[in-house]
């Protein structure tokens, strides 16, 4: 059993208290607010019970300044108890069903933040009969058996008045621990594949679960045109198509996640001469493999949608080059480059 309900229980019980009730004041400085209905102990009733706890009391203690407040909770009575002291601020919510015992307890919880040496010499002082209770609570329950019962019964656990105490915090909801989809889409600009600018659009279809993310993907470079560095009319236009895959770790705090990402790309880059000095143009096709660092900002905006802010280093470990006719060839991809990347995500349930 803990101190305070053993406390209580022995000051709600007292009959011969060893320094009469009026006789002594607080050796400390105390401010006291009691506000509680009319069926409650008054305010001298709480004064003189702390006057009582701190009779043995050898110093001049701690000033404090308490408010009390004691109101009808249903078929029970709430107290709100705040006392002020050089050390800080001290704040209980007891609830109970008669309003005697709040009286106590604050009385007792003063009396401590006070002097609680002369509170402990208090109640060591009490005789064993002084702890006792006048006369036996009533109780509609049989007398027990005379013999004592089975070792293998368990005994009822015992209530106490910590165990009322309700203005404990909640558990705080434990974190997500389950796969969930999720599907971005976002744009790109940067220069990767066609210097100086390429741009275009990706989309990816991931599954996330704490810290872990995997995802696979598509993107599409738009087309961009390269001009023959001599030749007059006489050009490229370039586009790439490309599959992604990608796994990242993501470190998070509130709304604000922070993947940081590797990921490779394989596609093909097309290309088609244009110019008026280029006849019966076609496509031609060449491979195109990548290897991707990525660094992201991701904001969940609501529990379903988040936005993305990111960069993106490609390094091109195929590097697609194409002719016009039977020319030397004119363009060559880059070994890399960089892109930055702004999207939207939906995230499943």
């Amino acid at each position: 059993m803990s101190l305070v309900p053993a406390l209580l229980g022995t000051l709600a019980s007292v009959g011969a208290p060893v320094v009469e009730v009026g006789d002594h004041d607080p050796p400390q400085p105390i401010e006291l607010r009691w506000d509680a209905p009319s069926s409650c102990p008054s305010s001298d009733a709480v004064r003189d019970e702390i006057a009582t706890l701190l009779a043995r009391s050898r110093n001049q203690g701690e000033a404090v300044r308490a408010e009390a407040t004691v109101v009808p909770d249903g078929e029970a009575f709430r107290l709100r108890l705040s006392v002020v002291t050089r050390s800080g601020r001290d704040e209980r919510s007891i609830r109970d069903p008669s309003c005697e015992p709040l009286a106590h307890a604050t009385a007792l919880v003063v009396a401590t933040l006070m002097d609680p040496i002369a509170v402990s010499n208090h109640i060591e002082a009490l005789t064993p009969a002084d702890t006792l209770p006048r006369e036996p609570p009533p109780s509609s329950l049989p007398e027990p058996p005379s013999t004592p019962p089975s070792s293998t019964e368990t005994p009822p656990p015992r209530v106490t008045a910590s165990d009322r105490r309700d203005d404990a915090p909640a558990p705080s909801p434990s974190p997500r621990t389950g796969v969930r989809p999720s599907l971005r889409l976002e744009g790109f600009v940067g220069a990767a594949i066609v210097p100086p600018v390429d741009g275009g659009l990706a989309f990816a279809v991931g599954m996330t679960r704490p810290q872990l993310r995997l995802e696979l993907g598509a993107a599409y470079a738009v087309p961009q045109s390269r001009a023959h560095p001599v030749l007059a009319d006489v050009g490229l236009q370039l586009q790439a198509f490309s599959g992604q895959a990608r796994g990242c770790w993501v470190p998070a705090t509130g709304a604000w996640e922070f993947p940081l990402c590797l990921a490779g790309e394989v596609g093909a880059m097309v290309a088609r001469g244009q110019g008026s000095a280029v006849q019966n143009p076609t496509n031609e096709l060449s491979l195109q493999l990548a290897a991707l660092a990525e660094a992201h900002v991701a904001w969940r905006a609501t529990e379903r949608f988040a936005l993305w802010l990111g960069a993106q280093g490609v390094l091109n470990l195929a590097r697609p080059s194409f002719t016009v006719g039977t020319l030397a060839p004119f363009f060559t991809a880059p070994v890399g480059g960089g892109r930055a990347k702004l999207g939207i995500e939906l995230r499943f349930p």
